[in-house]
């Protein structure tokens, strides 16, 4: 095994070692480096890589440290987030937009749409690169195969799933075996697998492989309404969502379920894994989120201070933070180790329906039926800890969601407006 080549790996901080194998295939390990922060050591932190790491010589400490200070600089760089200002209002769907997805790079993202189509924007000149047509209903959810970005997935009210290529749109294959809406999409970061998931109003998750649009495990089965899916990083498993007020963890090798997340008392709006795959934290409609560790039975933490409905949670690319949106309007972060609140933000005159952390970690974002999206410090970097840092404007209807890119320099808000804005941070 030779070593490769570096990658840096910026949000959540990382050195990962690509190494060549004797069959001529590739092989990536990540060294994780949570704690990394703008005002870190470097010398301290290159000699903790050498130290864990057993296959990388002394000779090679003076390119890690200077790796280690070229990814110091761009978290100094990410610290002081200007204000947004919208650049871009694109107006190319006849009707409301479903769902956003950014692709890795953050030059394209993508939208979903009650007109039946998606369609690809450049996120620099808010021109329209591709539009994606063929379902027989509602487009409700795209996803990019990221790391990659060159396909596309797409899940209709039609009850399939699209495969799409991302360059030229062409339609490669449709996803066909739900019963009912296909109202969930995500495609596995394991490159080389082409798995893609989906989640059905038919009360099933389901695992395919693109390649011959064939569903691998059959129906991975709850009682009600699947509503989400997401793969964890290596794609071995998967995390589903449902309405009978469970969240599952299943084996994509096997099908089997690995664990089940209960004990709410009402559908669940949302479960999502952290970033290192050790945790969940699912939102419901009991009015209450619950903290959980993967392999553990009962929860870490519950809370039930929420005035309302959960609509969603997420986790900070970290996993040290939890936020979650509220039919009353509240924002809530959560410190995922302590289980502590950090801040109640209140703002919004209507139902908060998604929420979303920048890639740093230092700001939550937002959405809601007040026709507004809302910038929260998380940190005290910005505004001080609890304070709306800004709000972005503009939308003559009810927002549906927003994502960041990957650098955290720029937002797309969706709306009932049938239009999405691009924000872009300025440089101060």
């Amino acid at each position: 095994m030779k070593l490769k080549r570096f990658l840096l790996r910026y949000f959540p901080p990382g050195l990962t070692l690509e190494f060549e194998l004797s069959d001529g295939k590739t092989r990536q390990d990540t060294i994780p480096l949570p704690d990394l922060t703008a005002w870190s050591n470097p010398e301290a932190t290159a000699d903790y890589i050498l130290q864990v790491e057993p296959r990388l010589a002394a000779k090679r400490r003076p390119v890690v440290l200077q790796l280690i200070k070229d990814l110091i600089a761009k978290l100094k760089s990410s610290l002081h987030v200007g204000d947004f200002s919208c650049t871009h209002t694109l107006r190319g769907h006849a009707l409301p937009l479903t769902a956003i997805a950014f692709d890795k790079e953050g030059a394209r993202f993508a939208t979903s749409s009650f007109d039946r189509t998606c369609r690809v924007w450049s996120t620099t000149s808010g021109q329209e690169v591709l539009k994606l047509e063929g379902h027989d209903n509602i487009v409700y959810q795209v996803a990019f195969n990221n790391p990659a970005g060159d396909r596309l997935v797409t899940g209709s009210f039609d009850t399939t799933a699209a495969v799409w290529d991302g360059r030229s749109g062409r339609h490669l294959c449709s996803l066909k075996g739900h019963a009912k809406e296909v109202v969930a999409v995500a495609f596995s970061p394991d490159a080389g697998s082409g798995h893609v998931a989906t989640g059905s109003f038919d009360g099933s998750g389901r695992v395919w492989d693109v390649s011959t649009g064939t569903s691998l495990l059959g129906r991975l089965d709850h009682e009600q309404e699947v509503v989400h899916v997401q793969f964890s990083r290596d794609g071995a498993l998967l995390l589903t969502t449902s309405f009978d007020s469970t969240a599952k963890l299943w084996d994509v090798r096997s099908g089997e379920c690995v664990q089940t997340f209960a004990g709410h008392s009402d559908s669940l709006s949302k479960a999502v894994l952290s970033f290192d795959g050790r945790a969940v934290v699912t939102g419901s409609l009991d009015h209450s989120a619950r903290l959980w560790a993967v392999g553990t039975a009962a929860p870490v933490a519950a809370f039930a201070h929420f005035g309302g409905e959960v609509m969603d949670v997420a986790f900070s690319l970290t996993g040290d933070a939890v936020a979650a949106a509220c039919v009353d309007g509240t924002v809530t972060v959560v410190d995922a180790v302590s289980a502590s609140v950090r801040a109640v933000h209140t703002g919004h005159t209507a139902e908060a329906n998604t929420v979303v952390f920048n890639p740093r970690g230092n700001l939550v974002l937002s959405t809601s039926a007040d026709k507004t999206a809302r910038l929260w410090a998380t940190d005290g970097t910005d505004s001080g800890e609890g304070d709306c840092v800004q709000v972005l404007q503009g939308h003559t209807d009810e927002l549906l969601g927003a994502v960041f890119n990957y650098e955290g320099d720029v937002i797309v808000t969706g709306s009932k407006d049938n239009t999405c804005r691009v924000w872009r941070a300025s440089d101060g």
